[in-house]
C-alpha cells in the first residue's frame, strides 16, 4: 500500500523548479548571449591581429635587401650621399672625442658594415668631435713639481724645461710658460716651462719686461746701461702702435 507523500510547501516548490533537469535555469539563459558576444569579439580580434601581422610581413619582405656600407671616416653629408641611393636612413646616436678622426665624421655605426638589411633600415652612427680640448692653466709663480702635477691633472704634459735667473721668483718656481695660460690645447700636448735659478750673481744685468710699454722706456733703459737696441715693426700685432 503506497503511502501518500505530504504536499510540498511553497519554498520547496520553488527549489524544485530551480533544480529541474529539464533545461537550463533562468539565470543561465540570461547570461548565455553575453558569453557568445565575448567569444565573438575575441575571435574578431584574433583575426584582425593575424591580418595585421600578415600585412607587415608582406610589406617588409617586399623591400629589397641591401649590404650596409662602411661609413667610418665619412662626413655626415658623405654618409647620406652613400645611404640615400640605397634607400637606407641614418640617425646620429651620439658624439665622442677622437683624435684620429676629423670632427663631424663617423666614428662607428650600427648595424656594422657588411651586414645585409632591408630597405628603410636606419643606420645609427656616432660622430667625432675631434680631440678633447682643455685650457692651459696659469703656472706662473708655482713650484715646478706643483706645476707639473697641475698640467697632468688637466690632460697636458710638461714640455721643455729651461732655467733663468730671476729677482722676482724663488729658485725652482715657474717664471714663464709657453703656451700662455688660457690657451686652448688638445689633451696630450706639451707646455714648455722656464724655471727660476734664483737671483743673478752680482753685476749681472737682467732684462726688464717691456711688453705693452712704450718703446721710449726700452730706449731709455738701454742708454742707461750702455746698450744698443734694435727696433722691428710688426703691422699684424694686436698691441697698440708705439708699444713693445
Amino acid at each position: 500500500m503506497n503511502e501518500e507523500q505530504p504536499p510540498l510547501n511553497e519554498e520547496e516548490v520553488d527549489q524544485e523548479v530551480m533544480t529541474t533537469p529539464q533545461g537550463p535555469s533562468k539565470s543561465f539563459v540570461m547570461l548565455h548571449p553575453w558569453l557568445v558576444l565575448g567569444m565573438l569579439l575575441v575571435f574578431m580580434a584574433g583575426v584582425a591581429f593575424a591580418s595585421f601581422q600578415w600585412f607587415l610581413n608582406a610589406l617588409v619582405h617586399s623591400r629589397e635587401e641591401r649590404v650596409v656600407p662602411d661609413l667610418k671616416g665619412k662626413s655626415i653629408e658623405q654618409a647620406l650621399d652613400v645611404l640615400s641611393p640605397m634607400n637606407l636612413a641614418m640617425m646620429k646616436e651620439g658624439v665622442e672625442f677622437d683624435d684620429t678622426i676629423p670632427p663631424g665624421s663617423v666614428i662607428k655605426q650600427m648595424p656594422p658594415s657588411g651586414l645585409t638589411v632591408r630597405e628603410g633600415k636606419v643606420i645609427r652612427v656616432t660622430i667625432s668631435s675631434g680631440g678633447e680640448v682643455v685650457f692651459v692653466p696659469d703656472l706662473s709663480g708655482k713650484p715646478l713639481a706643483e706645476a707639473q702635477n697641475l698640467l697632468r691633472s688637466v690632460g697636458l704634459l710638461p714640455g721643455a724645461l729651461t732655467q733663468a735667473h730671476s729677482q722676482i721668483y724663488e729658485t725652482g718656481w715657474i717664471i714663464e710658460q709657453m703656451p700662455e695660460s688660457g690657451s686652448v690645447l688638445n689633451t696630450g700636448q706639451m707646455v714648455d716651462l722656464r724655471v727660476s735659478k734664483g737671483p743673478p750673481p752680482k753685476g749681472t744685468l737682467l732684462m726688464p719686461d717691456f711688453v705693452n710699454r712704450p718703446i721710449a722706456h726700452a730706449q731709455q733703459w738701454a742708454e742707461e746701461n750702455d746698450l744698443k737696441i734694435g727696433i722691428q715693426e710688426n703691422m699684424d700685432s694686436e698691441v697698440m702702435p708705439g708699444l713693445v
